[in-house]
């Protein structure tokens, strides 16, 4: 972290940025030894429009730094959560809720990586239960601050974040969670579609993983490495179904599931559940436009690249055509293994 500028109470920092200029604070970076976090100065517009918040995504702005206890206690705005087992339309979904004036759904901050990285690494206060909690809610409410007066805000985290849920559910008493997820073959469809990107991806996933869950812990790290790219993306699916089974088990009524499929062949009555349960107020015809729109007919992560439903299965038919019986085998076995843990 930089630390050229002085640090600032936390109603100072809101203050300094005029939100009718169009300008925000939103932060990029955490310091838990120093307790601070860094905040850049952004537009509004392009907090918006960046496809994601975390290392890919470099603004230019003024930074400043707030102390972490300068928040606990502090009447901050809280967002609501969006979770997911990646490839399975997340970022579309954050893109077909976020409509300007009415709701502003800030996609996978790289900031909430950190704190999720933090925890992995067993940082002495991710420890401190209490504390801990602060931290996250103070982070969250620090990124929820971009949005609008006038607007609701949700905050879509990379799926890495997923051993965040239970802090952040016990971070914001009254906020919600949506988690989304694929089923196991079209995980592993979309990760041979990825090429040795897509198989880069799931070897580090599974390497964090295997931090959270208390079964994968127990597995020795060479036997992790002898798996196949199948194998490990398959273990990579489960460690992420068992957290999300972990909430649904637990019957929170602040924590609802939605299956990528639903949402993907019938958008419009998924998104008007996602828009009740989260309380962003588009209502009907704004759903029925965005589902007609152009948020659904390019792709969500490459702006201006046509992109749709039936082109996601033409991609997934090429994938089976070639790798069908590597995936048959493999979702097999993955399957039997969770019935033998059940």
């Amino acid at each position: 972290m930089t630390a050229a500028n002085p640090e600032f109470a936390a109603a100072s920092v809101f203050r300094r940025v005029s939100k009718g200029a169009g300008l925000r604070l939103f932060p990029t970076d955490i310091d838990l030894n120093a307790c601070v976090v860094e905040l850049v100065e952004v537009d509004g517009a392009e907090l918006r429009a960046a496809t994601f918040l975390d290392e890919r995504w470099q603004p230019a702005g003024k930074r400043v730094r707030v102390s972490l206890p300068a928040l606990d206690g502090a009447r901050l705005r809280l967002p609501h959560l969006l979770f997911h087992t990646a490839f399975c339309g997340s970022t579309l979904l954050a893109r077909a809720l976020d409509v300007p004036g009415r709701s502003l759904v800030l996609r996978e901050p790289g900031i909430l990586v950190r704190l999720s990285n933090l925890k992995r690494e067993r940082h002495p206060l991710t420890l401190d239960a209490a504390r801990w909690r602060e931290v996250v809610r103070g982070v969250l409410g620090l990124i929820a601050g971009a949005a609008d007066d006038d607007e609701r805000v949700a905050v879509k985290l990379s799926n890495t974040c997923s051993n965040l849920i239970d802090d952040a559910l016990l971070a914001l008493a009254e906020q919600r969670a949506v988690l989304l997820y694929s089923d196991l073959r079209s995980f592993l469809v979309s990760v041979l579609k990825k090429g040795e990107q897509g198989r880069g991806f799931v070897r580090r996933q599974c390497l964090s993983f295997s931090l959270d869950v208390a079964e994968a812990r127990a597995v020795p790290a060479r036997e992790l490495l002898q798996m196949t790219d199948l194998q490990m993306a398959a273990a990579v699916w489960l460690m992420q179904m068992q957290l999300f089974e972990r909430q649904t088990k637990r019957r929170d009524a602040r924590v609802c599931t939605l299956d990528s499929a639903a949402f993907l062949h019938g958008p419009k009555p998924a998104l008007a559940a996602a828009d009740a349960f989260l309380g962003l107020g588009l209502g009907r015809e704004v759903i029925e436009t965005v589902a007609e729109g152009p948020v659904f007919r390019q792709h969500s992560k490459l702006r201006g690249q046509p992109f749709d439903l039936s082109t996601r299965q033409e991609d997934a038919r090429e994938v089976e055509a070639v790798f069908g019986d590597d995936i048959d085998r493999t979702v097999a076995a993955a399957m039997r293994s969770s019935r033998k843990k059940a």
